[in-house]
């Protein structure tokens, strides 16, 4: 029975009709009614078991089960190669898991508020917006949260399912569903936004401490932004405990701060006296693009030894994030299209 063809009140009328009809004692049928109805006033799609998912998502029961029972079949495994020269491990599921993820994403995970101090993964929020926040500052330090996403376990993840309303056996398969190896898998459509909600504590505790001492706080994922007037070994201190509190820790290797006199950076972009892309950046791009267009994407491909549309989408995620910056910027613009046509193969 799909939800959306009723109003609430119909729905829970023809769920009442259809238990009794199959003879559940008056018990049972007021506690799927309740069940349903608490579910339907936080506006979440009622689902009662494996084969409801199934039927919602138009995936059978048995593939389901599979990627429930071997997980690490589902998904294919890459590396992006980070600025540092290091590799970061993508676990990206499979076509039909991923529907999957994205319609849990979409119907359910969407429906709970973000953090209001992140950044990532809101509508209206960026990294512009994360780094226009410190602009004009004494000090600005930035911290890493260490393996932040393997941090978010499958336990946070079965609490967040189990405080929306959904019983046992459903919690388990979504969470399952979303989760690999114990925690949600850097690749996923669904893990980003569910990081962003089982890290609110994070944000409030930080926020509440910065607020204290007349600081600016700002989270982008896992970068945290602090800046303002401040003793940067006693900020780094009370960062650390209150992380460590939440089971996350600070990764001491990325950590900087940078005074006025400096070129300070939040999120890629200089800050100190406004947002601009720092020019290092600009050129390895320019330079990238020139390469590119001149001896064509395959050639290019395989000399970076990376997969073509991924490739092609990061480059492309990068002269939209230029652009937000240097809006008037000609070759940034001829640079889009050129992607975006290789895209849809016409180059």
């Amino acid at each position: 029975m799909q939800e959306s063809i009723f109003s609430k009140n119909e729905y829970l009328f023809k769920l009442e009709k259809k238990a009794q009809e199959l003879g559940l004692p008056n018990q049972s049928v007021l506690g799927l009614l309740s069940y349903a109805k608490t579910l339907q006033e936080k506006n979440l799609p009622v689902i009662f078991d494996i084969k409801h998912l199934s039927y919602l998502t138009g995936f059978k029961v048995d593939y389901i089960l599979r990627a429930i029972k071997s997980p690490d079949k589902f998904y294919r495994t890459f590396f992006i190669r980070k600025k540092n020269g290091r590799s970061r491990q993508i676990k990206e599921p499979l076509p039909g898991l991923k529907s999957i993820q994205y319609w849990i994403l979409n119907n359910i995970i969407k429906k709970v508020p973000t953090s209001r101090f992140n950044n990532a993964y809101s509508i209206g929020k960026s990294t512009v917006s994360n780094a226009k926040f410190h602009t004009k500052q004494q000090f600005v330090l930035n911290l890493d949260i260490e393996a932040f996403f393997d941090n978010i376990t499958a336990s946070m993840v079965s609490l967040f399912f189990s405080n929306l309303g959904y019983n046992s056996d459903v919690v388990s398969v979504l969470s399952s569903l979303c989760t690999l190896n114990g925690s949600i898998p850097q690749g996923s459509p669904s893990s980003p936004y569910l990081s962003s909600i089982l890290t609110i504590d994070i944000d409030e505790n930080l926020y509440k401490y910065c607020r204290e001492r007349n600081l600016r706080y700002s989270r982008y994922a896992d970068d945290i932004t602090i800046s303002g007037s401040f003793h940067a070994g006693v900020v780094i201190a009370g960062v650390r405990k209150l992380l460590n509190s939440l089971n996350f820790s600070i990764n001491d290797s990325k950590t900087r701060v940078k005074s006025q006199h400096q070129r300070q950076l939040v999120t890629g972009l200089v800050v100190n006296k406004k947002i601009a892309v720092k020019r290092s950046d600009l050129k390895e791009f320019r330079q990238e693009m020139y390469y590119i267009m001149k001896f064509g994407i395959e050639s290019h491909v395989i000399k970076q030894n990376v997969t073509k549309n991924n490739y092609i989408d990061h480059l492309l995620g990068k002269a939209n994030f230029y652009l937000f910056v240097r809006k008037k910027d000609s070759d940034l613009f001829k640079y889009k299209t050129y992607l975006i046509d290789v895209l849809k193969g016409k180059k």
